[in-house]
Formats: structure tokens, sequence, C-alpha cells
């Protein structure tokens, strides 16, 4: 057996047929051993298409049709047995349905070469819909489970000889019902994660809009403060315009808002940490300070917080939000904020 991998299940005996009463256990026997040698021989020297096979669905299925004596029978793993639905009372004594359902010794060069093409090629179109072959597979799983299909371009008889030894089919069985739920889960769970990542930003962002909001107040108050004091010290003696001026002193050395830019930048990058790179990228055009007005306008800040965290008026700040926006081709109904929340 494989030492790959990809694990290749033993086959189970679920059929076989007499037409004269032979008893056919000991060649079934030998079969088997034959089996198992072929096997391992044919996936040592197939291994980089029993790989490219394997990517496309979790389930390897050997399928062995023995083609050594007249009555044919069919070896598969029990994965197979059980969703396919061959089961043994169906198919003793040589069911119609059977031998409908299975790859002919007339048919097995035929079949060999065209399905040779589909897996070395690995083409994507299906062959004609009137091809005999094509409509003889396609029976084999959509008779017992309409749900099933039969990828034939992902099918290969990897051993093809024109004695009478045994002949190794190696196909891919693919769920569809299966695989859609699969990868609906994944996609809900994909944007399940997304929002979540969305909301967490978003909450971050707020938490830091509240912060240089409270920023900007006290600012505002110091500075209210420090004009209060100025204003009174001008018609103060000499003593109280020294206190005043040690108090405007330490009021200066302690503004809150000396690093304000550099504390958001910092806290920013930590929660959006490529956003003004993809700015900077796609749109190299922006000015430093617009890829500012940006950052700021992105935490949900107005016109006149940010003119006051930057510095500079309000007519400044909505002078270079014009600006942005005309380099982003924004429309005039189209939100700036919104925009920017989406990058």
């Amino acid at each position: 057996m494989s030492k790959h991998k990809y694990k290749l299940q033993e086959p189970a005996i679920i059929a076989t047929t007499s037409t004269n009463g032979t008893n056919y256990s000991e060649l079934v026997k030998q079969e088997i051993d034959a089996f198992h040698v072929a096997q391992g021989q044919l996936v040592t020297k197939y291994q980089n298409i029993i790989e490219k096979l394997y990517e496309f669905a979790p389930v390897i299925v050997i399928i062995h049709d023995c083609l050594s004596i007249s009555a044919p029978y069919i070896y598969v793993n029990k994965f197979a047995e059980i969703e396919l639905g061959y089961k043994p009372n169906i198919l003793i004594n040589g069911g119609n349905e059977f031998f409908d359902s299975i790859i002919h010794n007339e048919d097995i060069d035929e079949a060999s070469i065209k399905q040779s093409e589909f897996i070395y090629n690995l083409q994507e179109e299906k062959p004609d819909k009137g091809d005999k072959l094509y409509l003889e597979h396609s029976f084999r799983l959509k008779h017992y489970k309409g749900y099933y299909l039969w990828f034939n371009r992902r099918t290969s008889l990897l051993s093809r000889k024109t004695d009478n030894s045994p002949h190794l089919l190696l196909s891919i069985l693919n769920n569809i019902n299966d695989s859609v739920k699969l990868q609906q889960e994944k996609q809900k769970r994909m944007a399940l994660e997304i929002s979540m990542l969305k909301q967490k930003v978003k909450m971050q962002n707020e938490k830091l809009q509240t912060q240089l909001l409270v920023s900007i107040e006290f600012t505002k108050f110091v500075e209210g403060i420090s004009k209060f004091i100025t204003n009174i010290s001008k018609n103060e003696g000499q003593k109280e315009k020294e206190l005043s001026r040690n108090i405007l002193n330490y009021l200066s050395k302690n503004k809150p808002d000396t690093n304000v830019w550099e504390e958001f930048t910092q806290r920013f990058h930590e929660i959006n940490p490529n956003f003004v790179t993809f700015l900077s990228s796609n749109f190299p055009n922006l000015t430093p300070t617009e890829i500012k007005v940006c950052s700021l306008t992105k935490t949900g800040l107005n016109s006149k917080d940010i003119a006051t965290i930057l510095r500079v008026s309000v007519r400044s700040i909505e002078n270079h939000k014009y600006n942005i926006r005309k380099k982003f081709g924004l429309d005039s109904y189209q939100n700036l904020y919104n925009y920017l929340n989406v990058l």
C-alpha cells in the first residue's frame, strides 16, 4: 500500500457474478493479491497525477475491473460502497443494472485513451453529451444518486493492457451537495470573521476618536485659562504679574496637545496598519497634510476638531477635503468618511 500522504483504501468485494456456477473464491484471492501489487506500482509510477487528482476531492475511489474472466466483478472501497449504493442484494446473479453501469471489455481501450487525455491535459471542457462512454460513465453514479457527478476529466485508467491482466481505474468521487454546503459554510465563516474584524476596528477608531476629543477639549480649556490669566495680569501688580507668568510657563510646558499628533499616529497605525501605505501607493499625488486629514477623518472627527489638532483653520481643512475628493474622483453626493472607511 502507498506510504504517501494520501491513503488509498483497501478494496472490498461487493459483487461477483457467475453464469456457469463456477466457484471464483480462489480467483478472487488471486485478484486481490494482484490488486495490491498493481496498486503499489501504479501509485509510485503515477504519483504526480494522483497528487493532482487528490487536490480536487478528499476521497479517492479505486475501482478494480477484473477482465481476466468472462464474468466481471468489481472492487470498491467502503466509501464508494455506501455512497454509490452498490449493494450485493442488487448485484448478485448479474443484475442488468450492474452490467449496464460498468465499463465493458470491448470499451476498455477506447475508454483508457479518452480518460487519459482528460487527466493528462486537465481539460475543462466536457466530452460530447452524445458520446457513448460519457453517458455510460455518468450512468454509473447518476442512476443511484442523482446529486453525484462523475468527473471524467479527472479520471484516468492508469493501467491499460491488451491482455487479460487486471485493469485499475483511479477516479475521484465528489459529492456536489456536500461541496457546495462546505463552501457556503466557509463563506459564512469568512463573512463573520470579516464583520467581527470590521466591528473591532470601528470600536477602536471610536475609542481613539474619544481620546482625541478629550485631548482637544482639555487643550481648549488650558488655552482658555492661559488667555484669562494673561488678561488679568495686565491690570495687576508686579507680584501678581510674576505669579501669572509662572502659571503660564507651567501651562505652556505641559500643554496636552504638544504630542497629540504623534500619539494619534502611533495608535492609528496599530488599528489601521495598511491605511496610510494604501493611500500613498494608490494616490501618490496626496500631500502629507492631506494624508493626515484622511486619517483623522477616518476616525470620525469633524473639520473643526481636525483643525484644532493640526493647528490650522477650519477653512484650511475644508479646502484639503475638497482637494482630496477630487484626487479620489468622488462625486458630490459621495461621503468622504464613508469612502475612507471601506479602504
